[in-house]
């Protein structure tokens, strides 16, 4: 049996307020006790479109961690795949990225790409994406489905030329 990993890495510049912030967002310790997530928790992170069973029960399906430099100031924010697990949820990373951007750069953008690989030389499963995030938007790519988009055009340009 072949084992398949997604993975990524990401970093963002943070300030000591975005972090305090960063840490709320990812705090679920008043979920711990309840049946239902309040909607309420839901909307002020920018969940509340989001199909639940699919996104909240693993929640966050990725790693951060609040950089320090030398003197305790926050300098960044690193994000990445679960690295005992091999695999992350790019809509989770997408989300909070969004909820981000709202809060603090509404004009702003931030990226990512993934790996997709396996640790057999299994016939499609390697590849991986990227993802572009603003503050309205999430545009997701994954390779399998820009080489299709490749060859259709291809195909499409061959055709005309008979």
């Amino acid at each position: 049996m072949a084992n398949n990993y997604s993975q990524f890495s990401a970093q963002y510049k943070l300030n000591g307020r975005e972090a305090r912030w960063v840490e709320w967002y990812f705090n679920t310790k008043d979920l711990e006790d309840l049946a239902v997530v309040p909607p309420e928790w839901l909307r002020v992170r920018g969940l509340q479109n989001v199909d639940l069973d699919d996104c909240l029960h693993d929640w966050p399906n990725f790693q951060y961690e609040i950089e320090r430099d030398e003197n305790g100031k926050v300098t960044s924010l690193c994000l990445h795949d679960n690295a005992y697990l091999g695999w992350f949820n790019v809509e989770h990373v997408a989300l909070f990225l969004q909820a981000f951007l709202k809060k603090f750069h509404p004009d702003g953008y931030a990226a990512f790409g993934w790996a997709d690989t396996c640790d057999k030389p299994l016939v499609d499963a390697f590849g991986g994406g990227a993802c572009f995030v603003t503050a309205k938007k999430i545009t997701y790519v994954n390779t399998y489905d820009w080489v299709a988009q490749q060859a259709k055009r291809f195909d499409g340009r061959k055709a005309a030329r008979r």
